[in-house]
This record gives C-alpha cells, structure tokens and sequence, in this order.
C-alpha cells in the first residue's frame, strides 16, 4: 500500500503537515491509518505522456520511427541512477517503460544504496533518479536538502536556487511555528514549481496508542524505532492509577 504524495520538505507524519488527514480505519485501541493531502501545494507538472510529449517537441524533439530524435538526428536517452530497495526497481521499471513509449532510451545506473543514488545526480553521473527519500519529521532537517549552502551534507541534492535559500533563512531564524509555517509552505512550492523533484508516493503513515507501554517516542525511521524498544516500560495497569 503506498499514499500519493505531494510534499518534498512535509512529513505526512509531522504534526505541522500543512493539509488534511483523513482516517481509513479508526477504532478505540486499534491502529489508525491516514492520507494527507497538502491542500497548500499548487501542482504545475503535466504528469501525461500527451503532455510530456508536447513538450519535447516543443523543445526541438521529433518521431523517427520509434525514437524520439533531436534536429541531428539523435535518439533522447537519459541516465536513471536507481536504488536498492524493491520500491526503487518496480517504480524504475514502470517510469522506464512509459518513457519507451515515448521514444525515449533509458540506460540504468544501479547503485547500492539510496544516497548513493541520490549522489549520483549531484555528480553528474546520472541525469534522473530514482530513489526512496525520508523526509525527517522536524521540517529545517527536510529542507537542507534543498539549499545551496548545505552543499556539502550527504543529503544535498544539487538544488540551488536564491530565492529558496533566502525562505530558508527567513524560516530558520523565526522561532514561532505558526508564523514560520508560511515561510516552509512557500519554499516547498517553490521547489513544486521548478519541478526539481518529484516526489511519487509515500509509505502509510500508522498511529497506534495504548495506556500499558511508557516511553515511547516518534520515530522518523524503522531503525530508529527499534533501538528505542530496550528503553521501554511495561505497565500491568493505567501507570496514572
């Protein structure tokens, strides 16, 4: 099961997620799943093979049998770094295929690791790719990513753009979480807007609660979540009684 995503700096998980929530399954000590939808996020993409279509040629791209060709006569072929996971492979294989159709070639960078193949487009080694990101629950870490300054993290991903830097530092330096909201909302538009990336689908977001287990905190990883299970604490009954 995945969830459509919308959001490239917005945890769906994130208690400031700037959209709706809305509950699939909901019953008194069950776990409940949510899709959120970022009602603040205007979409500019013209996510159809028409559409995509009408923009290559516009950009000098013709048929030629069934390649896509430039004026010189050469076929359009992009470099895809792809990631370990199965998720990497399956999306890859669908994304490779609808670009087939269109004429486009396709030559596979395989990687072993995510950031390994989210490097592979800030090194130049591949012109696409295609990978699972996580986007951390506090909203600075999320958003580095994107800003040229931070060029030298593992998690840049060859972003650079002025104006979304200046939101950046505009957010980073007001505390207040209600007035900053719009300053975060309007960088990740602006990320929306360039097309930079591209965010697919997000794994379900699961809430669970119970009164017999202390000392549980939010994660933003399944690893994270298990280191934390030593540190647990069991209560027969209520621990409030």
């Amino acid at each position: 099961m995945s969830l459509p995503a919308d959001s490239s700096i917005f945890a769906q998980g994130a208690s400031n997620y700037p959209g709706v929530k809305l509950p699939i399954v909901a019953s008194p000590g069950a776990t409940t799943t949510t899709i959120s939808k970022n009602t603040q996020i205007t979409d500019p993409s013209q996510d159809c093979a028409v559409c995509a279509l009408s923009l290559l040629q516009a950009s000098g791209y013709h048929r030629r049998g069934a390649a896509l060709v430039d004026a010189r006569g050469f076929q359009l072929a992009l470099r895809v770094s792809v990631g370990p996971s199965a998720a990497d492979v399956a999306t890859s294989t669908g994304v490779i295929n609808d670009w087939k159709q269109l004429g486009i070639a396709s030559f596979v960078v395989s990687t072993s690791s995510e950031s390994s193949a989210q490097m592979a487009i800030v090194t130049g080694r591949a012109d696409v790719a295609i990978y699972t990101r996580e986007v951390p629950l506090d909203t600075f870490a999320a958003a580095i990513p994107f800003v040229a300054h931070f060029s030298a993290t593992s998690s840049y991903l060859g972003f650079s753009d002025p104006v979304a830097s200046k939101n950046f530092a505009r957010a980073q330096g007001v505390f207040n979480p209600t007035l900053n909201q719009p300053i975060w909302a309007s960088l990740d538009q602006q990320v929306s807007d360039l097309l930079y990336t591209r965010p697919l689908f997000a794994q379900p977001y699961l809430l669970a609660w119970t009164m017999n287990v202390g000392g549980v905190f939010g994660s933003s990883s399944e690893e994270s979540f298990l280191t934390e299970i030593p540190t647990w604490r069991i209560y027969q009954s209520n621990p409030g009684s």
